[in-house]
């Protein structure tokens, strides 16, 4: 079953990362040892892709932490504004592609204010 997760990309502001806990119905990491991911956006399901979120399952594959990787400034800020949307896939380890775990939709804004520093980046952690 896939879950749901909207995404927003701010033009000119760095994006993520989003780190994604994957569990069992108990709650409990699902290891990911020899898996590997992958993430798209794309302006309709199926179509080219504008963004590969380019997924890293982390260090301690045990843990069952997928990040979606940080997208600099400057290479947000080169997006079109509009809706994407995009889907989040695990490959086993014998290369075999699992329907989408997580899927959504991904806003690309403007914002609103225009003269801020650019500062780090807030890791957000959803799961």
């Amino acid at each position: 079953m896939s879950a749901t997760l909207d995404l927003e990309i701010f033009r000119g502001i760095t994006f993520g990362p989003v780190e994604i806990r994957c569990t069992d119905s108990d709650g409990m990491p699902v290891p990911l040892v020899g898996w590997k991911a992958a993430a798209q956006a794309c302006k309709k399901p199926g179509g080219q892709v504008v963004l590969d979120l380019s997924p890293v399952i982390q260090i301690d594959e045990m843990d069952g932490v997928i990040s979606l990787s940080e997208i600099p400034w400057n290479d947000t800020q080169v997006l079109a504004v509009g809706d994407l949307t995009w889907d989040l896939v695990l490959i086993d380890p014998d290369n075999r592609h699992l329907p989408p775990v997580l899927h959504g939709k991904c806003k690309v804004m403007n914002i609103n204010t225009s003269d801020f520093p650019r500062l780090p980046p807030i890791p957000i952690t959803y799961g």
